[in-house]
């Protein structure tokens, strides 16, 4: 389907108007309708439940025949067989899809059990059958599968149709029946034209009819046609699984070879072919080569469907495989070992396309210029040795013999069968061969385990198999995933017996030199017995085991040029060598070792050796659990003494297959871990944390836990953060809720660490609340602690709404009075305190370290220490809050000076405030012209020490002030109000402010608490009661009518006055200020201004109130009757006396 539509959009790409249906014009405009091109619907589109552009898609789409559209103009169309009705129509269909798909089951069922379709050869022709019933035989196989691929493409055919006629609202016209009686077949124009199925019509005239007409006129389009159709189904089988056969593309081109015959036989006698001789001569191109191509579908092995043979090899050396199983699809896949030979078998690594299981599968050509070059005779003893290869590892099941996972399947062009994983043979291992490899490298304590290993299968093959194995040889020696040597070879092996109880006859071990060497015996590796005597005996698979032990270059060359001339040995396993070998290869077969016996040879009683045969799956089942601990205990101190290749294929996979007994794990981890530690974050996360991810959430024993938690900076340098954080993190939140306290203490340990690397919304989110449940629930003290110690190094982590609002409360609710407990509080507290607002420590901090230093159980020196953090946050408090408060004040006088402008009124220098004038609103004398800035504190400092404090008079620095010339312009908002204009000011870390600006009240002082100094009696007015809008602005010069907006004005601090830090003078003794003011009429301004913006009297300060202006008096509310204040009514006030 997908190359038909990929057919079918090229065919459509090409043509210039676009698809049209039967009657259009042009897209969705047909002869006698109007065209709606604006919207894109046409006519009956106004029904239908989709939009128009997918509509018509999905009908193109499903018009396979393309029935009703013009591409398909002058198809054939069968007679109708059903009725015309919707419903029925329906009704009909619904019951053919069940039908045909019970008889597909049926005849694919009935196939699938036939001999020589799947499994022994995977073809139709048996050839084990006489010719005549082979054919007669592979005939009624291909009826059937005719049958099945008829019965089929109608099931799918129905199906499409309910989609058209049901959910498209197609009418039931346009889905006439599929094939038109294929059965009854006269001719093979007649056949593929009509009868036959018509689905890929327009696709193949496309690929091939319209560019071969193009070439070489009908009869291009004749075999352009065709060849395009037996590409289209080679190229399907291929995807299928079936490997490339021409037979398929020989078939269909044959068929127009046929209808060119048919063509001539017309234009020659005038007459068609038909009745019986046009059955025949069908039935000879169907039925006869269509045998061809059914074959080759079943040419697909079942391997090559339910496998993906090859899917990752890369580099010359692999990296060390993961166990067979099922893989985590959230962990990284391993990478798959490199294909290498094995004799004829190409061996490649392949994984189940459904399960993942890991697999070797064995595949030999026979049709390799090897097997070509092979006379009939040898080509045929080859194969027969393959195929004894394969059934013998099919019946064959030992630990030491190579395990067969897919049976042998026989194709027309391979013989192909599936092992467990496999790494190397041990030809391709041995250093110095000609086909040296290093897929494996070998080392003396591999070589004398796998020599172990063999002697264990040659026990197996000579006392429960009753067989000689005659075939020993570094190629017919494998190495699996793991490391184990496994027996292979097994095609040339000799019962001891017959069937009927009598010896095995004995056969002159003949070599061949056009056969291929892997299929006979090497005359290397042969015992002298089998040769010279003529003598059956078990022993000779221990002659040429010495012989492979010699081969491998167990040491060195050194070591090996020593053994052939008797030279001086090593201390250690290696002075044993003479000794075995001149057991093993000796004439006599009495005077050899038996494969039970071999094992006792102290070339094999080195520890290393000795500590895998413990560690093997048969030795170590059987071992008590005690044995086991002691085992695992002392295998720690002796893993340095196995290369890193033994450690990871080898040991590491029997560690973790003993991880299922949760009583060891505490003495296998510590072993697993240091494996691990020359593993890659890659090879560590396929192989290792899959075995894991289920410990984590293990509780007890509680070892098992504390030795993940000691590892845990290892899980974290081995894994990706993604997976750190799903899989491994929950080791740590599972650990925080145990209910051994030893646990909690170890997982609060690693916190510091954690929040060092892990993501901060991590940290915040999840681990910060689950330490602070363990501080709220646990009722043990050392806990506890360790909480607070978490806490600490948390502090300098979390942000300070966490402490503020968490962390700090948490704190408060401790009522333990354990100086442990208090001091470690105390350090925490400290650490916050120097990281959260001043505001919090004030309020927060301070106020909890003062209630635990009361403390009864504290120390003289732990008191002490409570004080020196108090004195140091305080400290702190007072530094930060002076700072801001002068910062405030410096603002706030700024903003003032801004909004008054120039208009500030002073006397000249050493001159007095005329005090009356400012509080009478401009009933005393007007100030002078000439204005000083003076340095006065703020508000918040001291209201009026600028005026009453007493002492020398200092005279106040004078700056210079440029005066504009005074010009008339409307009001305009003041400056301080304007992004632009707003002060700078420097604030503390993590203290916001509000600028005096914006909250005229966030820097004043309450307005309600009498003055404590000696004043004039008067009572100090409520700040809510102060009406500023009966303040208008005093008259000021302009700065420059004509100058741009006030905002962008560049030099604007030109003209503000200049504060000095001059020293307060000192002023005469502050008159008492407490009186009350009587009712005061409204007067009007003393002199004509604009009236105020209307944002004024939002910044309307005291600061502006002292200011030498002349607003007009203010109207105090809450007050119906008013009096106009006079000279008289102050007539015995003198602020300055």
């Amino acid at each position: 389907m997908a190359l038909a539509s990929a057919a079918k959009v090229i065919h459509f790409a090409v043509v210039p108007q676009g698809t049209l249906k039967i009657g259009e014009e042009r897209l969705a405009c047909s002869k006698t309708t109007s065209c709606e091109s604006a919207t894109g619907s046409g006519e009956g589109h106004h029904d239908r439940w989709l939009p128009a552009c997918i509509f018509d898609a999905l009908e193109v789409g499903l018009a396979a025949r393309g029935i009703g559209w013009k591409f398909a103009e002058g198809i054939y169309i069968p007679r109708p067989r059903r009725p015309s009705e919707r419903s029925a129509y329906l009704k009909r269909t619904s019951i053919s899809v069940l039908r045909t798909y019970l008889l597909v089951d049926f005849f694919d069922s009935f196939l699938e059990t036939l001999p020589g379709i799947t499994v022994d050869s995977g073809t139709i022709f048996i050839a084990t059958l006489p010719m005549m019933a082979r054919y007669l035989v592979s005939t009624a196989l291909h009826l059937g599968t005719g049958i099945v691929v008829i019965l089929g493409l109608e099931m799918w055919y129905d199906i499409a149709s309910l989609v058209g006629v049901g959910l498209l609202r197609q009418p039931p016209a346009t889905w006439p029946p599929i094939h038109d009686q294929p059965w009854h077949m006269k001719s093979l124009h007649e056949f593929w034209s009509q009868q036959w199925h018509q689905l890929l019509r327009d696709t193949f005239l496309v690929v091939g009819g319209y560019p071969g007409r193009w070439i070489a006129g009908d009869l291009g389009l004749l075999f352009g046609t065709f060849l395009a159709s037996g590409l289209f189904h080679e190229i399907g089988l291929y995807l299928g699984g079936a490997p490339v056969d021409p037979r398929v593309l020989i078939f269909f081109v044959a068929q127009a070879f046929g209808i060119l015959a048919e063509k001539l036989y017309k234009s020659s006698t005038g007459n068609r072919v038909g009745r019986w001789i046009g059955l025949a001569w069908v039935a000879i191109f169907v039925l006869g080569f269509g045998q061809l191509c059914t074959s080759s579908f079943f040419a697909r092995t079942n391997i090559s469907q339910s496998y993906n043979i090859g899917a990752s090899s890369s580099g010359s050396r692999t990296s060390t495989p993961a166990p067979a199983g099922t893989p985590n699809a959230a962990l990284p896949p391993a990478a798959l070992p490199p294909s290498f030979n094995v004799g004829p078998w190409r061996v490649q690594s392949a994984t189940h396309k459904v399960t993942g299981k890991r697999v070797s599968v064995w595949s030999a050509d026979k049709r390799s210029p090897d097997m070509e070059r092979m006379g009939p005779a040898s080509k045929e003893r080859t194969l027969e040795v393959l195929k004894a290869e394969a059934s013998a590892l099919s019946r064959l099941r030992h630990p030491s013999v190579l395990e067969m996972v897919e049976p042998l399947e026989e194709t027309r062009n391979e013989l192909i069968f599936a092992t467990e994983p496999i790494l190397s043979s041990l030809q391709l291992s041995i250093p110095g061969s000609l086909q040296y490899a290093p897929l494996v490298e070998l080392d003396e304590v591999e070589i004398q385990k796998g020599i172990l290993q063999l002697c264990k299968g040659l026990s197996f093959l000579h006392t429960s198999a009753r067989l000689i194995h005659s075939n020993i040889n570094p190629e017919s020696v494998v190495i699996n995933s793991s490391g184990d040597w496994k027996l292979s070879g097994l095609g040339l092996t000799i019962p001891l017996s017959k069937a009927d109880g009598g010896p095995t006859r004995w056969e002159f071990p003949t070599f061949d030199g056009r056969a291929l060497s892997y299929t006979q015996r090497s005359f290397d590796y042969i015992a002298p017995e089998y040769a010279l005597d003529e003598v059956l005996d078990p022993a000779s698979d221990m002659y040429s085991l010495g012989c492979l032990i010699y081969a491998p270059e167990l040491l060195t060359h050194e070591r090996r040029q020593a053994i052939d001339g008797h030279g001086a040995l090593g201390p250690g396993p290696e002075r044993q060598v003479p000794a075995l070998l001149n057991a093993l290869i000796t004439r006599q077969p009495h005077s050899r070792p038996s494969p039970s016996d071999l094992p006792l040879h102290p070339f094999f009683s080195s520890l290393p050796v000795s500590t895998l045969n413990f560690l093997d799956r048969s030795n170590f089942a059987a071992k008590t659990r005690e044995e086991k601990i002691s085992f695992m205990k002392g295998l720690t101190s002796v893993l340095d003494r196995f290369t890193e290749g033994l450690r990871t294929r080898k040991i590491l996979p029997s560690l973790l297959e003993e991880m299922k007994d949760t009583h060891l794990l505490p003495y296998i981890l510590p072993n697993i871990f240091a494996i691990s530690q020359i593993l890659s974050s890659t090879q560590f996360a396929t192989l290792v944390l899959p075995s894991l991810k289920p410990l984590f959430a293990i509780k007890e024993p509680p070892q098992n836990m504390l030795t993940l938690l000691d590892n845990l900076q290892m899980l974290q340098e081995k894994t990706e953060k993604p997976v750190f954080r799903e899989h491994v993190l929950p080791l740590v939140y599972n650990a925080l809720e145990s209910e051994h306290a030893i646990v909690q203490e170890r997982a609060l340990k690693t916190v510091p660490n954690l929040c060092e690397t892990i993501d901060y919304a991590e940290v915040q989110g999840v681990l910060f609340p689950r330490v602070a449940l363990v501080f709220t629930k646990t009722r043990i003290l050392s806990v506890k602690v360790a909480t607070l110690e978490t806490f600490l190094s948390m502090v300098k982590t979390l942000d300070q709404s966490s402490l503020t609002q968490k962390l700090v409360p948490l704190l408060s609710k401790i009522r333990t009075k354990e100086p442990a407990v208090t001091m470690a509080t105390l350090n925490v507290q400290e650490a916050m305190g120097m990281k959260v607002d001043r505001e919090a420590v004030a309020t927060l901090v301070l106020p909890q370290l003062w209630a635990m230093s009361m403390g009864p159980l504290l120390t003289v020196n732990q008191f002490k220490r409570f004080m020196e953090v108090i004195k140091k946050l305080g400290d702190r408090v007072e530094k930060e809050h002076d700072q801001y408060l002068r910062d405030s004040q410096r603002v706030e006088d700024r903003s003032t000076t801004v909004t008054n402008g120039m208009a500030m009124s002073t006397t000249s220098a050493g001159g007095a405030v005329d005090f009356e004038s400012l509080v009478a609103g401009g009933s005393g004398p007007a100030a002078k012209a000439e204005t000083t800035a003076t340095g006065t504190s703020s508000w918040e400092d001291d209201v009026w020490g600028s005026i009453l404090t007493s002492g020398p008079s200092t005279p106040a620095v004078q700056s210079p002030v440029i005066s504009p010339p005074v010009t008339q312009q409307a009001p305009r908002p003041s400056p301080f109000t304007m992004p632009s204009m707003q002060p700078q000011t420097q604030s503390l870390p993590s203290s916001p402010k509000i600028s005096s600006a914006l909250n005229p009240n966030a820097n004043r002082p309450s307005l309600s608490k009498p003055s404590q100094g000696p004043g004039l009696g008067a009572t100090r007015v409520p700040s809510n009661s102060f009406n500023s809008s009966m303040f208008p602005p005093d008259p000021r010069p302009a700065f420059a009518a004509a100058s741009p907006p006030f905002a962008a004005t560049p030099a604007i601090g030109t003209i503000q006055p200049t504060f000095s830090s001059i020293a307060p003078t000192n002023a005469p003794p502050a008159p008492n200020y407490n009186i009350t003011l009587p009712p005061a009429q409204p007067v009007p301004p003393a002199s004509s201004a604009s009236p105020p913006p209307p944002f004024f009297a939002a910044q309307l300060s005291m600061n502006s109130v002292l200011a030498p202006s002349k607003p007009a008096q203010p109207q105090w509310t809450g007050t119906h009757t008013t009096k106009q204040l006079s000279k008289d009514d102050w007539g015995d006030f003198d602020p300055l006396a």
